[in-house]
C-alpha cells in the first residue's frame, strides 16, 4: 500500500524535520500521523536502535503504510487511537496521571 492521495502533501517537511535533530537511535512521536508524511520522513533518518510511534485515531489513516521498498517494521509502530493514549515508557506516569487521569479515558498507570 501506498500513501492515499486525499491527504494534503507535508508542509515544510525538510525544515521540520532538520528542526527536531533526530539522533539515529532517539524515540520519536508523530502524534498526528494522517498520511504519514513526516512519519516517512523521520523513519528515513532513523538507524535500527530508533524508534517511532505514530498517532491517529481515524481508520482512513492505518491505509497510509510507509513501505516503498523498505521494512520499518520493527522501527515504528501506527496505533490506532486519540493521541491521549500516549504513555511514557519506561519513566515514572504518576506526575501525568495526576495532571491528566481526571479528563483522560484510559490511562495506564
Amino acid at each position: 500500500m501506498t500513501q492515499q492521495s486525499s491527504y494534503h502533501s507535508p508542509v515544510l517537511l525538510e525544515e521540520s524535520i532538520d528542526g527536531l535533530a533526530i539522533h539515529p537511535s532517539g524515540v520519536y512521536v508523530d502524534v498526528t500521523y494522517g498520511g504519514g508524511g513526516h512519519s516517512r520522513e523521520i523513519l528515513s533518518r532513523l538507524g535500527e536502535d530508533g524508534k517511532l510511534f505514530a498517532f491517529d485515531q481515524d481508520l482512513d489513516a492505518l491505509e497510509n503504510v510507509i513501505d516503498e521498498g523498505n521494512d520499518y517494521s520493527e522501527l515504528y509502530a501506527l496505533v490506532n487511537k486519540n493521541v491521549k493514549a500516549i504513555v511514557c515508557l519506561g519513566t515514572d506516569n504518576s506526575k501525568i496521571v495526576e495532571a491528566f487521569g481526571s479528563c483522560v479515558d484510559n490511562m495506564v498507570e
